[in-house]
């Protein structure tokens, strides 16, 4: 159920709700009858014009609502997730610190 009201909510695509899930619990298992409604919801949500708007963690929503809280706040948690501590003498940043970067440039946060 709770990939359905992420894709709804803040209108990710079912793979991109299903990663998140399995961020938060790493042995979820979606039986194929489950995962085959998720679709045809992903479709019909679609049809009616309230399809998956980001499908990439590198991308944010437009809907300012999400955007100043909620949507960040998972984005970020699911970023946090996936950071992999690497000593690196390099003075390019990571893709990890330049994603942290964009969400922050694109939503002004100080």
């Amino acid at each position: 159920m709770l990939a359905a009201y992420l894709m709804k909510k803040y209108r990710w695509t079912l793979y991109k709700s299903l990663e998140y899930l399995n961020s938060r619990k790493s042995n979820l298992e979606i039986r194929a009858s489950f995962f085959n409604q998720l679709l045809k919801l992903e479709s019909r949500l679609e049809k009616i014009g309230q399809g998956a708007r980001t499908s990439k963690w590198n991308e944010i929503s437009d809907d300012p609502k999400n955007i100043e809280s909620e949507e960040l706040l998972l984005t970020n948690t699911f970023l946090n997730s996936k950071r992999v501590v690497v000593e690196d003498k390099s003075e390019e940043p990571s893709p990890v610190t330049s994603i942290y970067f964009l969400y922050f440039k694109q939503c002004e946060v100080y």
